[in-house]
């Protein structure tokens, strides 16, 4: 019996170390790109450090992918008369360049709370309707 103790406390520090090596993994959140269109798997993660999963699964296009920082929903964001949104006046936390279809990479950022919009910009393809919101909550 004097090891049913040993055991207990051996239990309770597992699930200590556990609990706070969790706290450092990203929080994942899958990203499809397609024909003009932009879908998350989730629209709201908490603070911290996030994985952005991004998968191409156009057939034929290649299309990039931008974290924007904004009040802004992605439907009000200013854009050029060009087929781009205007860049130089958004706060961009993270991009990837152009993936080629199939292809998937991830981005991992540390986001504060806040809104987000996440995007395509390649000529044409945000006003085509490629991109999203999400929300990081405390």
């Amino acid at each position: 019996m004097p090891s049913m103790p040993r055991k207990i406390i051996c239990l309770a520090l597992l699930s200590l170390v556990l609990a706070a090596c969790s706290g450092r993994n990203p929080r994942a959140v899958e990203v499809t790109l397609d024909s003009y269109s932009l879908t998350l798997s989730k629209a709201k993660v908490t603070t911290g450090k996030i994985a952005f999963s991004v998968h191409n699964n156009s057939e034929i296009d290649e299309h990039e992918f931008i974290v924007v920082q904004t009040p802004l929903p992605a439907n009000q964001l200013p854009a050029l008369i060009a087929p781009q949104v205007s860049e130089d006046v958004l706060i961009i936390r993270g991009r990837l360049e152009p993936l080629p279809p199939g292809a998937t990479r991830t981005l991992t950022l540390r986001l504060e709370t806040g809104h987000y919009v996440l995007l395509c910009d390649l000529p044409g393809h945000f006003q085509k309707g490629m991109s999203a919101d999400i929300n990081v909550v405390p």
